[in-house]
């Protein structure tokens, strides 16, 4: 692996090394502490712009709280092993895609993909979309960062692979048009 490359997946990776979703008042800390360490403040979380690291750690857990009690595939309770995963792409064609190394950066719910394809910029490239369906143990999830980064992204209702996505089985690839 390239340099550049392992780079990149150290940096998309949490350190946590959870393989299912039923996390401790103490994982939820851990993990609450880290995504303020690295990504800062705890967006959303007050009306005041001075909150304690407290009050901050505090409003994640709430909130990832909240997300470990939603049902799949909006939040994470009952999900399943394999996790059905899909992916938005621009691809000259499906067979440009890179099947050994999918990506990392997934979503759940198909009614998502409305919402992504609002937000895709079709003008950036020539290239036509394609939507990725797949499936994926849930222990290739990296759980810390999937609960991080859902409750970031709201209605991209993301969820993130170990391993930039090498362990996906891929169930079909279809171009898909804006509406």
């Amino acid at each position: 692996m390239r340099l550049t490359a392992l780079f990149r997946q150290i940096l998309r990776e949490s350190r946590f090394n959870f393989t299912s979703f039923n996390l401790t008042d103490r994982d939820l800390i851990e993990i609450a502490t880290w995504n303020l360490k690295e990504y800062g403040v705890a967006q959303a979380c007050f009306d005041n712009d001075n909150p304690t690291f407290e009050e901050e750690v505090t409003c994640l857990v709430h909130d990832y709280r909240t997300l470990l009690q939603d049902p799949f595939p909006m939040g994470f309770r009952n999900i399943p092993d394999p996790v059905p995963v899909l992916r938005v792409l621009k691809l000259k064609s499906p067979e440009q895609l890179n099947r050994e190394e999918v990506g990392g950066c997934w979503f759940t719910d198909p009614k998502s993909l409305k919402y992504l394809m609002s937000n895709l910029d079709f003008n950036l490239t020539n290239n036509p979309v394609y939507l990725i369906k797949a499936t994926t143990p849930l222990s290739n999830v990296d759980v810390a960062l999937s609960l991080v980064k859902r409750r970031e992204s709201g209605g991209e209702n993301e969820i993130y692979l170990r391993d930039n996505g090498r362990n996906v089985t891929i169930l079909f690839v279809d171009r898909v048009t804006p509406s």
